[in-house]
């Protein structure tokens, strides 16, 4: 082992004292990746590098040792591909460790610490790519019996704070909300909420929506309000708006933690940050709605059957990074005002009508949209470069002609809405314009592809110019009589420069013949395989000058642009304010083109809340119809208070059930953001919830049965739904007994009937329950139909009014090919639990009285003399009347 170990050295200097200080480092969490910074390179080693090697690169070869310890090193752009990995996709935390400059031996300290909610200085290498996300949630939970939460919302991109303290449920049900309408990277608690009543069921929640829980010390929630009113002074843009935290302790704790954690009172965020109250009057959605409405692909999950195909991709039609992100955010944050929604449909409508409009804006001037939040954030920190001012000079050079489309169809709205902001914006933008014009050269480019300071805007400068030119001019000169002499054709000869190695001369490998033996040349190397590179002392003598000029012009140019990028900071709020219209546009825009992508789609009918209708026709789910050789069949809806609000649906399994339920959940949701609805015509009353029970979702991977999470999550429907929720229960009580589930699935849907009394469609494959509708009237069946036949089974993906009278599970099993003889053991064994189980109509009349009884007896009330004879009188009717011909 060990003289393997010595074959697959890694070379890293000072290994010895590297050792001793890797060695000396405290204990971490698995979830906490270390690197270490080899100034070329990184390395990782121990079980970091093991984990990386199998599970990111798949692949041991990269593996080295030093001294034993498995290690591993990384290239700048592998470093870049890893940490996109662990920070935005596994949600991991990352350490960087930097080795001390002046220092002779290895000494090594904490340069970087990052973690999916506080990027810091990682975040402009990890943001290169699109992420719809970016965020912390801090929360501090007190009491025991009933919990008052304090939140704190960070988003550092948008530059927002979001607080509030409230009273919620033993489930948390408001706090798992406010959790999908956030959709935070991170969430960080004080360690002591480990040992808290609520914490197994926060750890539920986390796990449900793939967040890393961070804890940090108590000390961290600090409950001093005038500390808290002095950071939060020099953070947010206007101040003396915190007053209201004074009296919720729970509220400030938690933000000075998230202000702790995330450094933003040690200066650099200035006023940049704008405060808000939580605005929590948006749909309520709780985590199991987001994956079984498939709204979204969420990384790390196992997919569901349309995963490549979520509510999100559909919409997505966006061209720009801040309109992806934007209608992120309105998928979780679904409206509940009615004059919004419609205000959102106008605009919709507008987009569907001028179709020339529409598709210029998305074709041509949205695709030359910078992202114009991530590039004010730039501005703000000076990051920015010179590209950077030119990526928003040359939109804003586009916004005259998006003004003269958007005005040419003279609508109303959309000169309130858009045409009016934009020629504010570029008002606002007019001198930035003039001092780009009056200092970039965008006819010259440097080694690196970007624009360069005009050579006349400053003295000094143009007289490096001058000499630059004769230089230039020099060297041209030499190429032509290089092509003379060796009568190469000129087009064949090239004249490259570098500016830190100078000009070189490359020709062809057939021109080279007639330069082989010639005096004076001297071979460089072959740029390629059919290419050779060359120089001669002339040349040499030239590029000397061309390095030591560019070297002077580009420090004179850096003073120039330095001053520039201060001016353009200036602007990076107009920028914000552009960025966030243009954001809308584009959303809008991408709703339009989903309308009309050729399936027939309604504009919503929406009525105000607690108008008691949901009627669709013939209405679709839009991620199944979109997968490739889907026939999908459209189903009605009518949900009515003054009929039927809760509907009980049964069926085969495989015949549709499930996917009826779900696509109305999904045209509720998509009327609520403002989008048409994939169906012939839709009247939906507005909801204040979507909730839904579908599947035994991921309880199962921390150790919870599928009975048991059933529970949690229809508990925390009964608790927060109201009679203006949408509540969606697929297939409840499979997790326990027949019996059990059976009776669990009749008292809740009792209860969600006749007491919370919302909308409600529960599939069932307990064909007994379709009796429920005999005692709550409130209730009725419908069944997805399927017929039997010699060949088999034949779904109709129909669905009716009624109840489906029998069980098709045998013929499900021939269609998926069990064995013959299975299924005939299977068909006579069914036969006899039928007949033992008896469920004929005397039977059936029999369990609905016992059950009546049941539901009836108050059984709270009651001392133990009373129990023993209610059960034995009910035992003596059943005797009675099972005996009855």
């Amino acid at each position: 082992m060990e003289g393997d170990c010595e074959d697959q050295a890694l070379d890293v200097p000072h290994e010895t004292d590297f050792l001793v200080f890797y060695r000396k480092l405290s204990e971490k969490s698995p979830t906490t990746v270390r690197l270490f910074d080899r100034k070329d390179f990184f390395t990782m080693h121990g079980p970091d590098a093991l984990f990386i090697a199998n599970d990111i690169l798949k692949t041991q070869t990269v593996i080295k040792y030093i001294d034993s310890i498995p290690s591993i090193a990384l290239s700048m752009n592998k470093l870049e591909m890893i940490l996109k990995e662990l920070l935005l996709i596994r949600h991991y935390r990352v350490e960087i460790y930097k080795q001390e400059k002046s220092s002779r031996s290895a000494s090594w300290s904490l340069d970087v610490k990052a973690s999916p909610g506080n990027l810091g200085s990682l975040e402009d290498t990890l943001y290169s790519v699109n992420d719809n996300s970016s965020g912390l949630i801090s929360v501090k939970i007190f009491g025991n019996d009933v919990p008052i939460i304090g939140v704190a919302y960070i988003n550092t991109l948008e530059r927002i704070i979001n607080v509030i303290q409230f009273e919620d449920d033993q489930y948390l049900s408001t706090f798992e909300a406010i959790l999908v309408q956030c959709a935070p990277k991170e969430v960080i608690i004080p360690k002591s909420f480990r040992s808290s009543v609520f914490f197994k069921r926060f750890e539920e929640i986390m796990d449900l929506n793939k967040i890393l829980v961070t804890d940090v010390k108590p000390q961290s929630y600090s409950e001093d309000y005038p500390t808290l009113q002095l950071q939060m002074n020099k953070i947010v843009a206007s101040k003396g708006k915190t007053d209201y935290l004074e009296d919720q302790k729970l509220a400030t704790a938690a933000l000075s933690a998230a202000i702790e954690y995330l450094n933003l009172s040690t200066g650099g965020v200035d006023g940049r940050y704008i405060m808000k109250k939580f605005d929590v009057s948006f749909v309520r959605l709780d985590s199991s709605a987001i994956k079984s409405l498939d709204l979204f692909t969420i990384a790390g999950t196992e997919p569901s059957s349309n995963s490549n195909f979520s509510v999100y991709h559909l919409l997505n039609n966006c061209r720009t990074l801040a309109g992806q992100r934007l209608l992120v955010q309105w998928i979780r944050q679904p409206l509940t005002d009615l004059n919004h929604i419609q205000e959102r449909l106008d605009l919709v409508d507008f987009f569907r009508k001028y179709d020339d409009i529409r598709k210029t804006l998305n074709n041509v001037n949205l695709r030359r949209v910078p992202d114009l939040l991530r590039l004010s954030k730039k501005f703000e920190q000076e990051k920015a470069a010179l590209f950077d001012c030119c990526k928003v000079y040359d939109f804003i050079k586009c916004i005259p002609s998006i003004v003269e489309l958007l005005e040419s169809s003279g609508d109303p709205k959309i000169k309130e809405t858009f045409v009016d902001s934009l020629k504010r914006s570029n008002e606002d933008f007019e001198e930035f314009v003039k001092l780009i014009q009056s200092t970039v050269d965008f006819t010259r480019l440097n080694e690196d592809r970007e624009p360069m300071i005009k050579a006349d805007f400053d003295e000094e400068l143009e007289k490096i110019y001058k000499d630059l030119q004769e230089v230039e001019d020099a060297a041209d000169g030499l190429a032509t009589s290089i092509c003379r002499k060796f009568d190469i054709d000129p087009a064949k000869l090239k004249l490259e420069r570098n500016s830190q190695t100078g000009y070189n001369f490359r020709v062809t490998k057939k021109e080279e013949k007639s330069i082989r033996n010639s005096q004076g040349i001297r071979f460089i190397d072959r740029a390629k395989k059919d290419a050779i590179r060359f120089v001669n002392d002339k040349l040499d003598n030239l590029s000397s000058k061309y390095v030591e000029l560019m070297a002077t012009y580009e420090s004179q140019q850096k003073e120039l642009v330095e001053g520039i990028i201060k001016v353009a900071a200036t602007y990076s709020e107009a920028m914000r304010s552009l960025g966030d219209l243009i954001a809308k546009l584009d959303v809008i825009i991408s709703f339009a083109i989903y309308s009309c992508s050729g399936k027939k789609f309604c504009r919503p009918e929406l009525l105000p809340k607690g108008s008691g209708k949901i009627i669709l026709s013939q209405v679709r789910h839009p991620c199944l119809e979109a997968q490739p050789n889907s026939i999908y069949v459209p189903n009605d809806v009518h949900l009515d208070e003054n009929d039927h609000k809760f509907y009980l649906v049964t069926g085969p399994n495989m015949g549709g059930k499930s996917t009826y339920i779900r696509s109305v959940g999904i045209a509720v949701l998509l009327a609520h953001i403002g989008s048409y609805v994939p169906a012939d015509s839709a009247t939906i009353s507005l909801v204040d919830g979507i909730q839904t029970r579908v599947g035994s979702s991921d309880y199962q991977l921390k150790g919870v049965s599928t009975f048991m999470a059933e529970m949690i999550e229809t508990s925390s429907i009964l608790r927060g739904a109201t009679k203006d929720s949408l509540i969606i229960i697929d297939e409840l009580g499979r997790g326990t007994s027949t019996y059990d589930g059976f009776g669990l699935s009749w008292h809740i849907s009792e209860y969600i009937a006749t007491k919370i009394n919302a909308y409600c469609f529960f599939a069932t494959h307990f064909h007994e329950l379709t009796a429920l509708t005999k005692e709550v009237p409130l209730i009725g069946n419908l069944n997805v139909k399927a017929e039997t036949s010699s060949d088999g089974l034949v779904f109709l993906y129909k669905v009716e009014k009624g109840i489906c009278d029998q069980s098709f599970g045998i013929h499900v099993a021939k269609l998926a090919q069990f064995p013959d003889h299975i299924i005939a053991d299977a068909s006579r064994k069914v036969q006899e639990l039928e007949g033992f189980s008896g469920v004929d109509d005397k039977t059936r009349r029999i369990r609905e009285h016992v059950l009546k009884s049941i539901h009836e007896f108050k059984v709270d009330e009651a001392g133990d003399e009373k129990i023993e004879k209610f059960v034995s009188e009910l035992r003596k009717y059943v005797k009675i009347k099972s005996s009855e011909s």
